[in-house]
């Protein structure tokens, strides 16, 4: 996140299901709010909180296997789009072209 607010990025794949390191600096957001018991491996949550913070935040694709309809929805409008896992390469790239406004290879 530290480098998100250093440098313009265009594009973060993450998935939903990150383990967090250390406990996150700073007053938890409120998607990582809503799941606090269990945020410890809800690492991507925490992302989508902190990129709201950045001054000129990237794209957001969520790459994740989860299928849970709540933890989905809860992602909310930062998200461009949602990948599911596992993705073949011309999917993954696909998508980040897409979401990047790049034509795609056909």
């Amino acid at each position: 996140v530290t480098i998100l607010q250093q440098r313009t990025v265009d594009l973060v794949v993450t998935d939903i299901f990150i383990p967090l390191g250390a406990t996150p600096g700073g007053p938890l957001g409120p998607r990582a709010r809503k799941y606090k018991e269990t945020v410890r491996h809800l690492g991507g949550l925490v992302l989508l909180d902190e990129l709201e913070r950045v001054k000129n935040p990237p794209i957001v694709l969520a790459h994740t296997a989860c299928t849970d309809f709540e933890l989905i929805e809860v992602l909310g409008d930062r998200v461009e789009a949602r990948i599911p896992k596992p993705a073949p390469p011309d999917v993954m790239l696909g998508a980040i072209l897409e979401a990047l406004g790049l034509p795609t290879p056909r």
